[in-house]
Order: C-alpha cells, then structure tokens, then sequence
C-alpha cells in the first residue's frame, strides 16, 4: 500500500502581531488527513515567500 505525504509551510497572516510579525505554521498531510501544527517561530511577512517556502 502506498502512502501519500505532502508538508507545507506556511506564515498564518491571521494571526499577525502589532510589530508585523506572523507565525509559522507547518501543515503535515498524510492519505488525507492532516494536522497544523506551530513552529513557535516568526518572521515579518515582507521577507515571507511563498514560492520559497515549497
């Protein structure tokens, strides 16, 4: 049987602070069920890149 993985990480801009700030987050999928979990780490967003972070 085979079993299906993906990670993600991702900046949760939902939750962003007073100072610019957003936590990262990081989603685990694994044969469709997933979890989020946080990394207890921030970053500004205007140095956050999507593409990058694939």
């Amino acid at each position: 049987m085979k079993t299906k993985v993906s990670i993600l990480v991702y900046a949760n801009r939902a939750k962003a602070s007073v100072n610019g700030l957003v936590s990262m987050y990081i989603r685990i999928t694994v044969n469709g069920q997933r979890i989020e979990l946080s990394t207890n780490r921030f970053v500004e967003i205007s140095k956050w890149s999507q593409k990058l972070a694939k």
